[in-house]
């Protein structure tokens, strides 16, 4: 299949760079992506057309060109690419929402010898959901309702002891139109409830992770202890910061500081010690406004502190992996063209262009999660050594383009790796 026609204009090929020099399908879908709102389809003609000057990447807009059916060249809708890409990451992450979540810790989000009974979805339907009658465990039959959260709300299953074996099994149920009966051997799952079990767990486990490795005596240089910062509370911020007052574990409220490294610099902690119940746990400070004091049983927590030494045991967990080990997140010779960071930003994260070494690049991205997401690193065989070492970039907002003695590093993908 061929899109005829409608070619980018010179002006608009600046935009998307020299796409006809690009020697890989994967690699020209990935152009046309990142263009969403100009580029539609990925024309690929392979090594096998008569032509070989037309061999290569094509990109096409939404409309205007002609459909042609034509050997050894093929069309790649961008819309059914993203649509798929969504649905398998979608379900990819509500399968690690699941995963270390067994079905007693869920035990609040189920109903035994409970069924829902009618309100089966139509034949129609259950194509969208695929043969979900022959799914043989609980687990599978959660992921496949919380795979459409827009249909599915509950999953009935019906074990194994249940009088009419034919039964046996999973079915699905949309939020209303069933009615509730009590039957044995029947348990209903609320997806609603399970995802905000899960979700929970899985931001105390990654807050867990975060300072894995590293206790508070390990922390001790940037906490003063019998140390009070007085007044300027951000208790008019709990809108983002959350109710952190009703936090319960120094780590926790360290963390949640650490989240917010614009709004948070320090953290007061008053232990069970403290004379007065009532002022016992975490307080959130900023950079200037409060007034030292001292006071026993109370500790202030400096962020920076705790941020540089955090960064040097990812250091070393990097290391310890290796950039051979993290292949499967590095473009080599590719580039993110443009989206620098500006001056202000510079400021955020330091003199990232100092870096000595792709390790050091690497953990200064990963430092700021709501900011960074790529690490493009030029190496010493660049022609230019003005742009040797690191620039760091956003989720968005860049050109894709190959370049020699570059490389991309995807820092989501890093830090699935270092946190398995």
């Amino acid at each position: 299949t061929d899109f005829n026609g409608a070619d980018f204009s010179d002006t608009e090929k600046q935009i998307f760079g020299d796409y006809r020099t690009i020697t890989e399908w994967e690699t020209c879908v990935i152009t046309c992506l990142s263009h969403p709102t100009l580029c539609f389809f990925a024309v690929w003609i392979d090594e096998n057309y008569w032509h070989k000057p037309s061999v290569g990447c094509y990109l096409k807009p939404k409309t205007g060109w002609t459909l042609l059916t034509v050997e050894h060249i093929s069309a790649s809708n961008m819309t059914c690419i993203l649509e798929r890409s969504q649905l398998e990451n979608a379900t990819s992450k509500r399968e690690k929402t699941l995963k270390g979540i067994n079905r007693t810790q869920l035990s609040e989000c189920i109903s035994e010898d409970t069924d829902f009974n009618g309100a089966d979805f139509s034949d129609t339907e259950k194509q969208i959901f695929g043969d979900y009658r022959t799914i043989t465990e609980w687990e599978t039959c959660v992921i496949t309702c919380l795979s459409h959260p827009t249909l599915c709300f509950f999953a009935v299953w019906i074990d194994e002891n249940y009088w009419h074996k034919p039964s046996v099994g999973c079915y699905l149920k949309p939020k209303t139109g069933w009615t509730l009966l009590t039957v044995e051997h029947i348990s209903a799952s609320n997806m609603t409830c399970i995802l905000e079990r899960s979700q929970l767990e899985n931001a105390t486990s990654k807050r867990e992770k975060t300072l894995k490795g590293i206790n508070r005596t390990q922390l001790s240089e940037c906490i003063s202890e019998d140390t009070d910062f007085n007044g300027a509370d951000l208790h008019n911020m709990s809108e983002t910061l959350g109710d952190y007052r009703a936090i319960t574990e120094w780590e926790t409220c360290v963390e949640t500081c650490l989240s917010h490294p614009t709004l948070c610099f320090f953290i007061v902690w008053v232990d069970e010690r403290f004379l007065y119940e009532k002022y016992h746990g975490c307080y959130l400070k900023p950079e200037t406004g409060w007034i030292l004091r001292t006071r026993a049983n109370v500790s202030v927590s400096n962020m920076t502190c705790i941020r540089k030494i955090q960064e040097r045991a990812q250091l070393k967990r990097i290391k310890s992996i290796n950039r051979t080990k993290l292949t499967e997140c590095i473009r080599e010779d590719m580039d993110l063209g443009g989206a620098d960071f500006s001056d202000a930003d510079k400021q955020i994260f330091g003199d990232y262009r100092a870096s000595i070494n792709w390790e050091d690049c690497v953990v200064t991205c990963l430092s700021h999660p709501t900011l960074c997401f790529f690490v493009v690193w030029v190496d010493e065989r660049f022609l230019n050594d003005l742009y040797h070492g690191c620039f760091l970039k956003p989720e968005n907002g860049w050109i894709l383009r190959t370049h020699e003695y570059m490389s991309i590093s995807n820092i989501t993908c890093i830090r699935e790796i270092l946190e398995r």
